[in-house]
């Protein structure tokens, strides 16, 4: 119980970060303004995306949200099997939850989601691309962690 109560603070806790984030990116900023936060290194660039990850599929429309939504439902559904003692499976989903969420929130209401954070040589992003990129890693590191188990309890 305590894992899905965790899942869903930090979940709803990751979602609101993105939503405060970008309102504050669309009234403070004009479209494609940029500041320098630390030289060329790291700028605040408004910007906004039609597509998925780095603008792939930027004219597919309303395929994108619907395969968000399936997305979406897939990950509720793994979720409802994960281990509840799985603290890197439980925080990572809840990550993946939230950013798919906050990028589905502006693909429904606006057609496109606000990026706004970005580096030298690398696409424009958001506070919900950075929860599904580490939610993805925990998720990772949780299933290589306990396959490295799991081999080590069939050695012994």
């Amino acid at each position: 119980m305590k894992s899905r109560i965790l899942f869903v603070v930090i979940a709803v806790g990751w979602f609101l970060l993105d939503r405060y984030t970008k309102l504050r990116v669309t009234t403070d900023l004009k479209l494609y303004e940029r500041h320098e936060v630390f030289g060329d290194a790291f700028a605040i660039h408004s910007t906004r995306n039609y597509g998925i990850a780095f603008s792939l599929f930027s004219n597919a429309g309303s395929l994108v949200v619907i395969g968000t939504l399936i997305v979406g439902a897939l990950l509720f559904y793994f979720m409802t099997r994960v281990d509840p003692d799985d603290l890197l499976m439980v925080v990572g989903g809840s990550l993946i939850t939230a950013g798919a969420l906050g990028n589905l929130v502006d693909r429904v209401k606006d057609g496109y989601v606000v990026d706004f954070l970005q580096f030298p040589r690398f696409p424009t992003f958001n506070v919900a691309d950075v929860g599904i990129t580490a939610g993805v890693i925990l998720v990772l590191l949780s299933q290589l962690l306990t396959m490295r188990r799991e081999s080590r309890e069939e050695a012994a």
